[in-house]
Order: C-alpha cells, then sequence, then structure tokens
C-alpha cells in the first residue's frame, strides 16, 4: 500500500496461482476467472487500510481470466464427496498484477475504489468501481436476519433441498466448479427465502489472509443455482453488482446463510457462523447473463493487443552491393531458383503453385541431403509485397511458406531472398508471352544481410520482414451482413461450428450455409444444425468438396433469391504433416487442395456477385513458419497472397492468420500439460474463444483488408530469451533489448575450447551433461538428471520433430553442424555422447560455425512449434503447432 499526499491510497499486489492454487478452480464457460467475490474481498481490504470498511456499492465491468491455467472438463465424474468434475492444469505462467486504487474521502466521507489489472504488454484494464463508507447502515432486516440464523437451524418448516450432484450438474449449464469451491453442503427453501450450510474445502488453503475467503463467499450464491436460477438465456449467470456489503467477522470456516428475493431482482445474502454470530451481510447482489460479458473477451481497445501485422522495412545503411561491414557470410551458398520461367503460367494458378512448391521442394532435399552441407540460398521474384503497389505472387509466396518451415528444420541454413517484381522493372516480356527469364548472376549473395533469414531487393537495397502492432481504427464501421446467407467452410467442426454459433448467438445471421466433406454424416453436424436452429436460424448442412469447381459452383447455384450470397468465411483444410526431407508431391497436394483451390474457386465464382465480406482463416505457419509442416506452411501463405491480391481488385478480402485457439474442442484443446507450459514458457499464448471471436469482430467489422496476425504473444517471455533464440521477425514486437554485461561470448568452438581444457577423464561427463540438458529440456523433464543415459529417445517418447528440435539445440550449444538423422542414428544419450565427442575433438573442427549462430537455432517458436503435436486424426507420425496455429482447420 502507498498512501498519497491527498488522502488517497493506492494498493498493488499479485495474483498467482502459485500463491493462490485455488483461484484455478473457478470457470465459466470453461475459462477460470476471478470469482466476483474475491474482488468484493479485495474492496473490502482496501477500505479496511482507509479507514471505509464497508462496500457502498461495487460494479464488476470486466472479467479477469486466471493467468496461467488451462481447464478442461470432466462430466460424469462428480461424486457425493464434490470432488472430481474439473481438471486444472498450471502452464506456468507468474501470475498477474492487480491494482486497488482508492481516493481521498469526498465530503460525505465516501472514497471512490477501482481495481485494475496489468498484462504483459503492460496494457491495464479496469475491472471495477464502486464506493467504500465508514459507516454501515442498519436496518430492521438486519435484525430478523441476525434473530432468525441464531436460532434452530434449519429453520421450522423449510424443506430440503437436494444438494448431491450439484456441481455435476452445474457443468451443463457453463459453471465448472472445482473442488475448492464446492462448499454447499445442505441447503433449505422455505417459503421465498433458500438457506444453506456451507463449508471451506480444505483445498481451498487457510482463511488467515482473508476477512472472508472468496471461495466461501462464493459458496454462498451455490444454493441459488440449486433453485434453478443458475441458467439465464444468455448462458451462466455470474454476480456483477454487490450493495452495502459489510464484513462482522473474520476467519470463517464454516457458515449459515440465508438468501431473501429482492422484489427489484436480485437477493440478500445473510451469513453467519455455525453459532449464529454475524459474518458478513450484502443488502442486494445482481447477476446477469455471462453472454453480456464474456469472461475471455477483451474490450475496447484492448483487443488491438492480439493483432499484430508484417511490415517490410529498409536497412539502414546496407545494399545489395554493400552489406555494411558484415562478412561475406553466404560464400559458396547453393542457389535454388524459384523466380519462375516459361511456361511457369500454364494453367490456373493452384496448377501453377503446385508446380512451383513441388520443384523447390524436390532440390532443397537435394541440397539439405548433401554430406558437405553448404548454405542454400532460395531466390523468388514477387513472392512478398513490400511497398505499395505490389501484389505477390501466390505460387511465390507458396514457395516461402514451404521454405520458412525448412529454416525451422535447418537452422542456419537457408535464406530467402526475394527479387523485384518482373513489371516493376520493366522487363521485357518472352516471345511467348511469359515473362523474360531472371538473371539471378548479378546477385550478389555476399552482400546480403548475415542475421536476417529473409531478405527482399528493392533497387539496390535490401528490405526485411518486421512484426508490429496492426494499426486499427477506434471502432468497427461495419456489421455483419444479415440480408443474404453467409457460407462457412469447414462449418461444422473446429472453429466453422465456433464462427457459426457466433454469428447467429451475436451477430444475428438467420441464414447460413455450413459446407463440409462430409455434411450431416460429420460428427455433431446435426446437432450444430439443430442448436442454430433453435436461435432461431436457417441453416443449411450441404456435403461438398469446395476444392471441386464444379461441385462448388453447382452448390452457390442454389443459393440465391431473397436470401443471396452475402458473406464467404473459408476455414476448411488438412494437415499431413512431415519434416521436408519426408513430403513428397501427394502430400502437399494433400494440404494444397482444401485450402488453396477451395479458396481460389470461392473467389473466382463470387466475384461478380454481392459478396461485401470474404474472410480467410490462415495461420501463423505461413507468416513465421512450422517445423515439420512445409506443405501446411506453404498453403497458408498462398491463401494469404490471394487475399491481398484481392484487395488489390477492389474486392472485399481478409486473410487471418490465427495463432493457437484454445477452444473447447478445439486442436489446442488437445495439448498434453507438457505442450502447454512450453508453449506459454517461449512466448506463444492460446487465444480463448471470447478473444478469438472479438478479434474476428474487430477486423472483419471495421471492413480491414489484407492479412492480419491474429496470435497471443507473451513480449516478457519473449524478452526473457536470448537474442540469438530470437526470431527476426520479432524483434521489433519485443523492441530494443540490450546485452547483459556478463553475457558468456557466443562463438565458434567456444564448447569445445573449454571441453579441450578439462582432464581427458572428465570430458566424457561434461558431454553426457550437455546432451542430457538439452534432452530434458526438448522432452521437457524438470532436470537432465531425469534423463536416462541408456535408454532409446523414441522409448522416451521423442519422435521425429522433436528428434530435429534436439539436433538444432545440441548443434548450437557445441557450435556445429550436426547431421538431420542424428539422433536416429545415435538414439540414446551415451550413443549421441560419443558421437559429439568424436567430433569435438576427432579432428573435424573445420566443420565449426565462424559466424553467430543464427536467430532460429534454438527459436522459441520452433521449440513450440515442434512442442504442440495433434495426437490423433493426422496422417504421418509428427504433430505439429501449424496444425494449432488456429486449430483452424477440423480434420
Amino acid at each position: 500500500m502507498v498512501e498519497q499526499p491527498d488522502g488517497g491510497a493506492i494498493l498493488t499486489g499479485r495474483l498467482s496461482l502459485t500463491a493462490q492454487p485455488w483461484l484455478a478452480d473457478h470457470a465459466i464457460n470453461a475459462t477460470p476467472i476471478l470469482p466476483g467475490t474475491a474482488f468484493v474481498e479485495l474492496a473490502l481490504r482496501a477500505g479496511d487500510q482507509v479507514g471505509c470498511p464497508t462496500i457502498d456499492e461495487l460494479t464488476l465491468h470486466t472479467p479477469l481470466p486466471i493467468p496461467g491455467t488451462h481447464h478442461h472438463t470432466i462430466k460424469g465424474t462428480a461424486g457425493a464427496d464434490g470432488t472430481g468434475d474439473t481438471s486444472i492444469r498450471d502452464t506456468g505462467s507468474d501470475g498477474v498484477v492487480v491494482q486497488v486504487t482508492v481516493t481521498a474521502p469526498g465530503q460525505d466521507g465516501r472514497r471512490q475504489i477501482a481495481i485494475h489489472s496489468k498484462d504483459d504488454h503492460g496494457e491495464w484494464t479496469r475491472h471495477a468501481t464502486g464506493t467504500l463508507t465508514s459507516t454501515p447502515t442498519t436496518t430492521s432486516a438486519d435484525a430478523d436476519a441476525a434473530a432468525e440464523l441464531s436460532q434452530a437451524w434449519p429453520p421450522p418448516g423449510a424443506e430440503p433441498l437436494d444438494t448431491i450432484g450439484l456441481y455435476d450438474r452445474l457443468v451443463d449449464h457453463g459453471y465448472g466448479y472445482g473442488p475448492a469451491f464446492h462448499g454447499l453442503t445442505h441447503a433449505w427453501k422455505h417459503h421465498d427465502d433458500l438457506y444453506a450450510d456451507i463449508t471451506l474445502p480444505e483445498q481451498a488453503g487457510q482463511t488467515t489472509r482473508y476477512g472472508i475467503h472468496p471461495a466461501l463467499f462464493d459458496a454462498t450464491t451455490h444454493v441459488a443455482l440449486l433453485a434453478g436460477e443458475g441458467a439465464g438465456k444468455g448462458g451462466p449467470l455470474i454476480p456483477f453488482n454487490w450493495n452495502g456489503v459489510t464484513l462482522h467477522a473474520i476467519g470463517a470456516t464454516a457458515l449459515r446463510v440465508r438468501l431473501h428475493p429482492e422484489p427489484d431482482g436480485g437477493f440478500r445474502l445473510d451469513l453467519a457462523d455455525p453459532a449464529g454470530r454475524p459474518v458478513a451481510t450484502v443488502e442486494t447482489v445482481a447477476s446477469r447473463p455471462v453472454a453480456e460479458t464474456d469472461p475471455s473477451a477483451p474490450t475496447g481497445a484492448s483487443v488491438a493487443r492480439w493483432l499484430t501485422e508484417v511490415v517490410w522495412r529498409p536497412l539502414t545503411g546496407a545494399s545489395a552491393a554493400d552489406n555494411g561491414g558484415e562478412p561475406a557470410l553466404r560464400d559458396g551458398a547453393a542457389v535454388v531458383d524459384a523466380t519462375g520461367g516459361a511456361g511457369d503460367d500454364a494453367g490456373d494458378l493452384p496448377d501453377k503453385i503446385r508446380r512451383r512448391v513441388g520443384a523447390v521442394l524436390a532440390e532443397l532435399q537435394d541440397r539439405l541431403a548433401e554430406e558437405d552441407p553448404r548454405p542454400v540460398l532460395v531466390a523468388t521474384r514477387g513472392a512478398v509485397a513490400v511497398t505499395d503497389g505490389e501484389t505477390p505472387d501466390p505460387a511465390g509466396a507458396a514457395v516461402w511458406g514451404l521454405v520458412r518451415a525448412a529454416q525451422q528444420e535447418h537452422p542456419d541454413r537457408i535464406t530467402l531472398v526475394d527479387l523485384e517484381p518482373v513489371r516493376t522493372r520493366g522487363r521485357a516480356a518472352a516471345a511467348d508471352g511469359t515473362a523474360a527469364q531472371p538473371d539471378l548472376s548479378t546477385l550478389e549473395i555476399s552482400a546480403l544481410p548475415g542475421d536476417e533469414p529473409e531478405v527482399a531487393i528493392r533497387g539496390d537495397r535490401p528490405w526485411v520482414p518486421r512484426l508490429e502492432r496492426a494499426r486499427l481504427g477506434e471502432e468497427p464501421v461495419a456489421a455483419w451482413p444479415v440480408d443474404g446467407t453467409t457460407l462457412v467452410t469447414g462449418g461444422t467442426g473446429g472453429l466453422g461450428a465456433l464462427v457459426a454459433r457466433h454469428l447467429v448467438a451475436v451477430h444475428g445471421v438467420r441464414h447460413l450455409l455450413l459446407v463440409s466433406r462430409r455434411g450431416l454424416d460429420a460428427s455433431g453436424a446435426v446437432e450444430l444444425r439443430d442448436e442454430l436452429t433453435e436461435l432461431g436460424a436457417e441453416v443449411s448442412v450441404a456435403a461438398c468438396d469446395v476444392a471441386d469447381r464444379d461441385a462448388l459452383s453447382a452448390l452457390l447455384e442454389g443459393v440465391g433469391g431473397v436470401w443471396p450470397l452475402r458473406a464467404v468465411v473459408h476455414a476448411a483444410g488438412v494437415v499431413d504433416d512431415g519434416v521436408v526431407s519426408s513430403l513428397s508431391a501427394g502430400r502437399v497436394d494433400a494440404v494444397l487442395r482444401p485450402k488453396v483451390d477451395a479458396a481460389w474457386h470461392l473467389d473466382e465464382l463470387t466475384r461478380d456477385g454481392g459478396v461485401s465480406r470474404f474472410v480467410v482463416f490462415s495461420s501463423l505457419a505461413g507468416t513465421l513458419g512450422a517445423a515439420g509442416q512445409g506443405n501446411y506452411a506453404a498453403a497458408n501463405a498462398a491463401v494469404d497472397a490471394l487475399a491481398l491480391g484481392r484487395v488489390a481488385a477492389g474486392l472485399p478480402g481478409v486473410s487471418l492468420a490465427w495463432g493457437v485457439w484454445d477452444a473447447e474442442g478445439g486442436m489446442a484443446g488437445r495439448l498434453s500439460d507438457r505442450d502447454r507450459e512450453r508453449m506459454v514458457r517461449e512466448g506463444l499464448v492460446p487465444l480463448s474463444a471470447g478473444v478469438g471471436l472479438s478479434v474476428l469482430d474487430r477486423v472483419v467489422g471495421e471492413g480491414r483488408r489484407g492479412v492480419v496476425v491474429a496470435a497471443g504473444w507473451s513480449v516478457s517471455s519473449l524478452r526473457a530469451q536470448s537474442a540469438e533464440r530470437l526470431p527476426a521477425l520479432l524483434r521489433d514486437l519485443v523492441g530494443v533489448r540490450r546485452r547483459a554485461a556478463l553475457d558468456a561470448p557466443v562463438g565458434a568452438g567456444s564448447f569445445a575450447d573449454r571441453l579441450a581444457e578439462l582432464p581427458a577423464a572428465e570430458r566424457q561427463a561434461a558431454v553426457t551433461e550437455l546432451v542430457r540438458a538439452q534432452a530434458a529440456a526438448v522432452l521437457g523433464y524438470g532436470a537432465a538428471e531425469s534423463v536416462p543415459v541408456d535408454r532409446a529417445f523414441q522409448e522416451l517418447g521423442v519422435d521425429s520433430l522433436m528428434a530435429v528440435e534436439l539436433r538444432n539445440r545440441l548443434g548450437r550449444a557445441v557450435g556445429l553442424t550436426l547431421p538431420a538423422t542424428l539422433v536416429f542414428d545415435h538414439p540414446s544419450v551415451n550413443a549421441l555422447t560419443d558421437f559429439v565427442l568424436r567430433r569435438l575433438l576427432g579432428g573435424q573442427a573445420d566443420q565449426r560455425r565462424t559466424r553467430r549462430p543464427a536467430a532460429v537455432t534454438d527459436d522459441p517458436i520452433a521449440i513450440v512449434g515442434m512442442a504442440c503435436r495433434y495426437p490423433g486424426g493426422v496422417d504421418g507420425p509428427e504433430r505439429l503447432w501449424g496444425l494449432l496455429v488456429g486449430g483452424v482447420d477440423a480434420v
């Protein structure tokens, strides 16, 4: 607490699962949020500190999600003892800063109070405001309640209510109460009043830190839920307005409770200890449906924190002919020409994309399989939109997506360079009408900036991409069109179904066409249709392969008349994950087809109609890269370019490159605890359903066009990473970071030098310790000693993508370029230790790196990519984050 000169006060603290583990046990619609009674406790505590111990009024505005939690509801498991219906997992967050401000007293002695929290980006959110007073009002109702609670208990004539299984039943209404909140033990009803016995569960911890423990206080309202007052038309009810709250005694562990309904709504609460002595009084508490205050949805300008976009910046003081003093890092690089040439434009766009990606994939596989690894430079032309007036070539963009994944798998090996588009350079066309072949011989490879994995050359200057906060307007300018039909591909599962519900419940869309490959035969499709129909919508569910132009055309011909097509949401797609070396043309085609072909056909077939919204669900994998998901990254990068092409043509179009969703039933919801902990620790925060849908509304509602990245970043976690680990794309987002004065120098052979100084008998142990430490980080073990030295990595759960990560981490640590098959050729700690020792001390020091390791070597996003896997339903052994990145595709 800090006292202010004017008589006010500021009280600051931190809420965390470490200090208050019971916080994880209070969830609404599967989102753990701070209970309203905790805000009341904070206000009472602040009031005590400033001499105003009574809450005159407290209004809750925005719920506070509990950071660092992931909530799963397990239905049908709660027993009579009230345990077992929820599972809350701590994802390793260090909590959230909370600040309570109290003003100086006014002329009437009252003080204004406000409660805020601060997120990782330093932005504040207001959660509650109200008024404190020093003198509680006393009425006859107080005396009546005190007398009733101190006499015979339960009150004579009260009818018992069945409390067995209550918390299990409440799950169906959106309430997720963990064991710490299972306090209601007995309940009765007498006339209109409700009575209850409340006992604080041992899982809630000690009461000595609280005036009244929020879990105990919250349980007093559960009897109203038991009596059928718990589910409003908008969903579960949450308290939002408290009046006349007075605390008479502290430290209660058990309560007698009376709830008296008020004529104007809400109810009065009288709390006493088991002997009938007053503990607390609440003159009125009112509730409202959670739909009116989505517990996970950001409000106002706070939506912007989830939105970023790629911008291109010229490198100051550097040009294609002068690298500004950087060493020639790419001398001897193998050049992969992906600029296109004669015959490249044959067929439609999807065919062109397949040819270009297939050719680059084949050549890249050959280059990466070379025994003597050389740097690889992949050159494209016009694949990215750098300056105003440029429209990216979707085929070239798809190549960039593929190569970004390869860069994750082979750190410090591959560079992407985009040459100026032909049309802006005025090159002559060839006789057959195609663009003239570019001349790559003039590209001075050694002059490219050494620490940039992606470079675009415009004129004679290199440009580099950076992610920055998206520039948004103050408020949305347009509503979702409701005068026609909205088509949603992938609409019967995953995010498609989530969006469909949102459009009907929030935006009032009344005509939906949900398209999937199986139609009504898809799991949950019939239930979804019936649910939306009950909400007042006319819903058609069609089985259609949207990648088949004729089939899609026939489907669209049936949409018209009174309710013509007005909006398209393309959320369909599939994955077939594998590292670049394992991909084939068939596996690439399987992923491109439902994403790219379908988007292309939707674009062509709706251009002449009245479509005012054309929304494509893309993935962060296409923007940042995802190890093991080159085909998926290629597909999403291509649809990003397609959306930009629509914008250039004056058509509506936006591509949302989603990060990880944490929605119920989504792909991210199936992450293991280890995957989730590592993801958050390394800087990628899952988007809740409320956040994701709010982001969708903001981007689409304000008429924004182009490509927007919708992902949650923990800037504090990213800042905690070393400069070498931070992806170049995120440097501006994180901000300027200063090197610590005691940082060890990063240099080639530094580990080998230290190893050489050790006695021969200690070298084996030193390398073993290093290998175990890197393996522990990949496996998510708490300590290196937990990794057995003689068991096969595969037995420990290392799959092919984790093997790539282990190879990359170990290579950086020892300063060597290690083979891609390292972990499979040396499948245990002991075997890997022997190999590394031979490489370090066996005369192969010439293969050590002679320059600073690339930013992606131990890239946190690469770690996330390899940690977050989809545990089933996808062909291939690898399960990657890119599939989660958005969880956008209903597989």
